[in-house]
């Protein structure tokens, strides 16, 4: 994993808050590439976050960042990224406002998703 994603995850997790400067710094990092690692440390931001005030643009970076890794170039949901995302998702038991958000993106921008997701967001 990056160094600077690294420290940016830090220091969010020791004040519990994300500034513009560091949406910035996480934006440049990802225009770079997003992974799994980038991915994952994505949702734990938000877990650190969730239920707090943090600046809008990280919640447009968040869904529109884990809705091209989801996809990855494609207009389909595999199983597998389905899997992987549940997980994470719903690691703490609930699916916060900004994960409800990412959810709905990624069921709006895929041509396929699998039937949990498009329960979990009231499409039928």
């Amino acid at each position: 994993m990056n160094e600077y994603l690294k420290d940016l995850k830090l220091s969010v997790y020791e004040d519990g808050n994300i500034d513009e400067r560091e949406v910035k710094m996480l934006r440049d990092i990802l225009s770079q590439g997003i992974g799994e690692d980038e991915a994952e440390v994505l949702l734990d931001l938000n877990t650190v976050l969730s239920g707090f005030e943090h600046p809008a643009s990280f919640e447009t970076l968040f869904v529109e960042a884990l809705t091209g890794f989801v996809l990855g170039g494609g207009t389909a949901v595999t199983a597998e990224k389905w899997a992987w995302l549940k997980g994470h998702v719903l690691r703490d038991g609930s699916v916060d406002g900004l994960e409800r958000r990412l959810l709905e993106n990624i069921h709006a921008a895929a041509a396929t998703v699998p039937d949990e997701l498009a329960a979990m967001v009231g499409a039928h």
